[in-house]
């Protein structure tokens, strides 16, 4: 019994660590553009050399990097091999009706699944190689990158330089796009540049790892499994906030100019964020910032609720004489920051009001505070609030109400931290919803006002709600007892009383 799981683990990993396989692919690869190129399926003009040399580049490397860092047992492997994969199986794509080009590109596929461990069942190792797949897919279809499109029959496979193809008289070449090109396959067309790819690539791999981090520090807080419901709702949650941070890269592709790049920076910071403080969670240390979250925060956010609330109804009153009602900022933003306001002030209350753990009730007022804060963004409720200031009044009033339910739902648990983070997936997910109808299928939600108008609100949201999401997932983790508790012993503070 002891010999035979050693021996096929062995087989295995030898088969991924065997340097006959990259030069099988790496003949392969040559062996499909060649056979295509003289059966004259595959075309290009001395333009799209370089792209040519850069796309064999990669296609024949890969297998090589993934043999290279297998071998010296680095962590890198696993993505190269998952870029294998994702790459190779668009190959199959883009030469589906090649029947005798086919059996070529299967088996070049077929070698780089092999390669995978499958000794241990479906690991970890197995596991972010099918989010780096399925996130690289998506991302690529989001930001119109990829499409499923069919060409006719005798078309062949052809590379075009895309600066060939986006022809705007009097308009610059978005130098996102520098050096790239459009590959029309047979049931796939794909537009790609070293910028997008290189994005794409480190976005994939590090909302993979990122994954595996927050299973595992929970699991580790948590005996090995997640001690209750809400330990893997934690988890849940924040890899849904990664991966809606992760999707704004493909997103703004769709808007090619350079007032886009600092929203791409943004989204990167924080995956990478992210990605050092799990591993400094992992490692029983934490940043500075979230040591301090004490009784005294409790004051803060009484007066930024006082605040709010004192500030809130002259302005909107000011706003209405004015004129602001015509910008979809100030419309929406001050639904925004009344709810804002309204969840502030019950947490900042919350140490007087003494409410029994009720989760059917919380996830009955999160229901229903998502319901009235998002009715408003219903066209036809837009237009009765943007041409009447007194149901403007209401609408405004309502976003303080569905605060006040958030936060009761939040002190309505004694793990209330999923509440917030649930709540900005949300309002983030809703924001990705009407960016996507309006700026790629030009939809007009709003006729009050202008698709400019439409567009600059909906950026500068998404670029307000990656960082709230961003923070409470991690306020999220931090706040998990247990991680508290080891934190606390490992800083040798008199945290552990209040952690328990």
């Amino acid at each position: 019994m002891g010999p035979l799981p050693i021996t096929e683990n062995t087989t295995k990993i030898s088969f991924l660590k065997n340097p006959i396989i990259p030069f099988l692919q790496f003949f392969l690869i040559l062996l499909i553009f060649f056979i295509s190129l003289q059966a004259g399926n595959f075309l290009f003009d001395s333009n799209t050399l370089p792209q040519l040399y850069m796309l064999l580049g990669i296609l024949t490397a890969l297998p090589f990097l993934t043999y290279g860092f297998s071998r010296k047992g680095h962590t890198l492997h696993i993505y190269f091999l998952a870029l294998e994969i994702f790459l190779y199986l668009l190959l199959i794509l883009v030469f589906a009706r090649e029947w005798f080009i086919i059996p070529l590109t299967v088996a070049n596929f077929g070698l780089s699944i092999l390669k995978m461990d499958r000794s241990s069942g479906f690991s970890w190792n197995h596991k972010k190689i099918l989010i780096f797949i399925v996130l690289s897919f998506l991302m690529y279809l989001l930001g119109s990158l990829m499409q499923f499109i069919i060409q006719p029959p005798t078309a062949p496979v052809t590379l075009v330089s895309l600066k060939n193809v986006f022809i705007y008289p009097g308009q610059v070449f978005p130098f996102l796009f520098d050096f790239g090109a459009n590959l029309y396959g047979n049931a796939v067309t794909v537009t790609m540049s070293p910028f997008t790819f290189i994005v794409f690539t480190f976005v994939s791999a590090l909302v993979a790892e990122n994954y595996e981090g927050f299973f595992a520090v929970l699991r580790r807080n948590g005996g090995g499994t997640f001690k209750s419901l809400i330990y893997g709702v934690t988890a849940a949650l924040s890899c849904q906030c990664e991966a809606c941070i992760s999707l704004l890269p493909a997103m703004v592709f769709i808007l090619v100019t350079v007032s886009m790049i600092p929203l791409i920076i943004e989204s990167l910071v924080l995956l990478y964020l992210s990605n050092y403080l799990i591993r400094m969670y992992l490692r029983g240390t934490m940043p500075v910032v979230f040591r301090n979250i004490s009784a005294s925060y409790r004051n803060v956010q009484i007066y930024f609720a006082s605040f709010l609330i004192l500030i809130l109804t002259p302005l909107e009153l000011a706003g209405i004489y004015i004129g602001w009602l015509s910008s979809p900022i100030f419309f929406f933003g001050m639904a925004m920051l009344n709810t804002l306001a309204g969840y502030v002030l019950i947490r900042a209350v919350s140490g007087f009001i003494k409410l029994k753990e009720n989760m059917p009730l919380s996830v009955l007022f999160i229901a229903v505070g998502t319901l009235i804060s998002l009715s408003w963004y219903y066209p036809s409720m837009t237009f009765y609030a943007f041409n009447n200031g007194l149901i403007f009044s209401i609408m405004a009033i309502s976003g303080l109400a569905a605060g006040i339910l958030f936060g009761l739902a939040h002190s309505s648990l004694r793990r209330g931290y999923v509440v917030p983070e649930a709540v900005s997936l949300i309002y983030g997910i809703f924001v990705i919803v009407i960016f996507y109808l309006s700026i790629d299928y030009r939809l007009i939600l709003w006729p009050e006002f202008s698709y400019t108008q439409t567009a600059i609100f909906e950026i500068i949201s998404w670029a307000v709600m990656l960082p709230v999401m961003w923070i409470f997932t991690q306020i999220a983790i931090y706040a998990a007892p247990d991680l508290k508790l080891t934190f606390s012993a490992r800083m040798g503070n008199l945290q552990e009383t209040e952690a328990s």
